[in-house]
């Protein structure tokens, strides 16, 4: 028989040795989170608590190693209150991350009583076993406010983020709740850092979820500082194909929408229409009324616009006070009715616009229909051809483009 077979792995482990392993990783974890917080700084809040939560496990156990050194209430009621305290400053710092209200008071009761009840079995009657089941059973129910506030009371955008944090605690829990039971039933150990007992496997369990939460809560940071950058993008774009003013889009995506529906036209022969409206006296406006009228009344033509015309079509400002409107696969008769409905819709609002801006808002229209497959630029000319006939025939009239 090989020597190996005979090895009992269990009896194998070490404490001091798997103390110095996670040492080492809950060093290299608060570094890491300590980077990461600095860098993103003012984004998120709670990675402050997610950093103390692995410097204070870090200090608790770099005090470990100095036991028989130093005084037990330090090796013992300190390095647990530390951790106890680490385990804390998690919880406080997924609250913040999430936007969930945390009862701070709850926690601080708890920690008085961890303290005292630590304090008696490790100087007045010291006991390992029960010490193992005091702290066990006092991480456990901050470990089920964690799972609450990510599975539960956080929002679901916030929840998606979380997920494989929330399975990390569930992990953990899991081991510290057999490590409760076992500490029941099993047999009190003289000495915790040379016996050998089934807390050395749990211990080297928890190395490995400490490694885990330190990867999963980077996963979470990222993966909501991935969507912060998506939405900030989604705004930019958005404001590169938007009027500032009217908040309608603006001539740069009109152009590219008119471009979309030719190539649609020369590809499958889908004719469109287009029309184009320019505010009537609209200078009037400024000089009787000011520059901030002047917008009022853009504003207000471009609601008026965006309210009545069709679902499938588009309206956006082409520059100034001149607006266009894209009507896809619209052949010239229908176009010619969108374009007379919304002129009788600024006559009707005549009373209206009158008492804001001093005189009734109307708009000339010209109305065109693509029909050259060779010359995307027609339709538009067509369309301002059209428009300016409106305006010599004495404004406030609707204009059809014919050939």
């Amino acid at each position: 028989m090989s020597v190996m077979t005979g090895v009992n792995w269990l009896n194998a482990l070490d404490m001091r040795t798997i103390i110095l392993v996670a040492l080492m990783v809950t060093y290299i974890s608060t570094y890491i989170m300590a980077v990461t917080w600095v860098r993103i700084q003012g984004k998120f809040q709670g990675i402050g608590g997610f950093t103390g939560y692995f410097g204070l496990t870090a200090l608790g156990l770099s005090l470990v190693l100095f036991k028989g050194q130093i005084s037990d209430l330090i090796t013992i009621v300190g390095v647990n209150a530390l951790m106890f305290a680490g385990m804390v400053m998690l919880a406080g710092g997924m609250a913040r991350f999430l936007n969930v209200f945390m009862n701070r008071s709850y926690y601080f009761l708890l920690f008085m009583v961890f303290i005292l009840l630590y304090v008696w079995f490790a100087m007045v009657n010291p006991d390992v076993r029960i010490r193992i089941m005091i702290f066990s059973g006092s991480v456990i129910p901050i470990q089920v406010h964690l799972l609450w506030m990510i599975f539960f009371k956080a929002a679901p955008d916030q929840r998606r983020h979380a997920f494989n944090t929330g399975i990390t605690i569930l992990l953990f829990f899991i081991i510290f709740l057999i490590r409760l039971l076992i500490a029941f039933f099993f047999p009190e150990p003289e000495n915790y850092l040379y016996d050998r007992m089934p807390d050395h496997l749990f211990q080297s369990l928890l190395i490995a979820l400490i490694v885990l939460l330190s990867h999963s809560l980077q996963l979470m940071i990222n993966s909501r500082l991935l969507n912060l950058t998506q939405c900030h993008a989604r705004v930019q774009e958005r404001l590169a194909c938007q009027d500032e003013l009217t908040t309608l889009y603006n001539r740069r995506k009109l152009n590219e929408l008119v471009e979309n529906e030719f190539s649609r036209f020369r590809r499958h022969g889908r004719a469109f229409s287009l029309i184009l409206g320019d505010i009537d006296l609209f200078k009037q406006i400024n000089d009787r009324c000011g520059h901030t009228k002047g917008d009022q009344a853009l504003i207000r033509v471009a609601e008026i616009l965006r309210e009545n015309i069709r679902a499938e079509d588009t309206a956006g400002r082409w520059g100034g006070e001149e607006f266009l409107i894209l009507l896809p696969e619209t052949g010239l008769d229908d176009a010619v009715k969108v374009a007379r409905k919304l002129r009788n819709i600024f006559t009707c609002q005549g009373a209206e616009t009158r008492a804001l801006f001093g005189q009734s808002l109307s708009l000339s229209f010209g109305v065109a229909q693509v029909e050259d497959q060779t010359d995307m630029e027609k339709v538009l000319r067509q369309a301002d051809m059209a428009m300016y006939q409106a305006k010599e025939e004495g404004r406030n009239r609707m204009v059809a483009y014919s050939l």
